[in-house]
């Protein structure tokens, strides 16, 4: 099944072991920063959210699974770690999780719903603008 937890899962017990005594920062600040390298703007203050930090291996609440808990957008650099050996760190799991048997990869239609739990999934859309009647461009 495709989500953060087959990846998590599909990593050597080595591997496992070193992530998970680790923490990483999150911030808002580096997605809006990124936003505006390619001239968009956000809506909200980012420096009212301040960084938090959180373990790089999370526990899924409901199914207790274990997950990788970082992302391009959010993580900033893993608490501890040199920014050289954060940087590869950070750049080892993000590659990791593009693998494509964690994904899911949907072609939208008009009328469709997807669901996803957040806690355990990734998103990154791609947007074309596809001919659909009755949709402006």
């Amino acid at each position: 099944m495709p989500s953060m937890s087959a990846a998590y899962e599909s990593l050597s017990a080595p591997v496992q072991a070193f992530l998970g005594g680790l923490e990483a920062y999150h911030s808002l600040e580096q997605m809006a920063k990124r936003l505006a390298n390619q001239n968009l703007q956000v809506t909200f203050d980012p420096s009212t959210w301040p960084p938090v930090k959180h373990p790089v291996i999370a526990t899924h609440p409901r199914t207790r699974r274990k997950v990788l808990n970082v992302n391009y957008n959010w993580t900033t650099h893993v608490d501890g770690l040199s920014l050289d050996e954060s940087d590869a760190i950070l750049k080892f799991i993000y590659e990791h999780v593009k693998r494509p048997e964690f994904q899911v990869r949907l072609r939208w239609n008009v009328g469709d719903v997807a669901f996803w739990d957040n806690r355990a999934t990734q998103h990154y859309a791609v947007v074309i603008l596809p001919e659909i009647k009755g949709i402006d461009k």
